[in-house]
C-alpha cells in the first residue's frame, strides 16, 4: 500500500512541475529537433533569407501556451470574484437576517455628550 502512495505522489508531482515547465519543455523540444523542425514544419523555409530554422514554429507555439495560460489565469480570478461576491451577498444577508431577529432586543443607550447631570468630584 505504501509503494502505491509513493507512484501516485511521484506521478502528481511530475504532473504539477510538467505543467509549470511547458514553456521550458517546447524550448527543450525545438533544442531536440532543431533540423527536424526547420526542414519540414517551418513557415518560412522558402525564405533562407530570413535565417529562420524553425523559430516561427517555437514563437507560436510558445504564443499559444501563453495565451492558454492568461485564458486559464482569468478564469481562476473570475472564479475567486464571483466566490468573494457570494460571500459577500451571504454575509450581508446574515447579518440582515440577525439585525432583524434582534432588533427589539437592542438596547439604545443615550450618548454620552451632555447626558452627563452633573461633573464628577474633584478630590484635592
Amino acid at each position: 500500500m505504501g509503494f502505491i502512495k509513493i507512484i501516485l505522489c511521484s506521478v502528481l508531482i511530475s504532473v504539477l512541475l510538467l505543467s509549470q515547465f511547458n514553456s521550458s519543455l517546447i524550448l527543450l523540444n525545438y533544442q531536440l529537433n532543431k533540423e527536424y523542425i526547420a526542414q519540414n514544419l517551418c513557415e518560412n523555409k522558402d525564405k533562407p533569407e530570413m535565417n529562420c530554422c524553425g523559430k516561427c514554429v517555437v514563437n507560436k507555439q510558445l504564443e499559444k501556451e501563453t495565451q492558454q495560460k492568461n485564458k486559464m489565469n482569468f478564469t481562476k480570478e473570475k472564479e475567486t470574484a464571483k466566490l468573494v461576491v457570494r460571500k459577500l451577498k451571504l454575509n450581508d444577508s446574515f447579518f440582515n437576517l440577525v439585525e432583524q431577529s434582534f432588533s427589539s432586543y437592542i438596547i439604545h443607550l443615550p450618548s454620552i455628550k451632555g447626558d452627563i447631570a452633573t461633573p464628577p468630584p474633584k478630590f484635592v
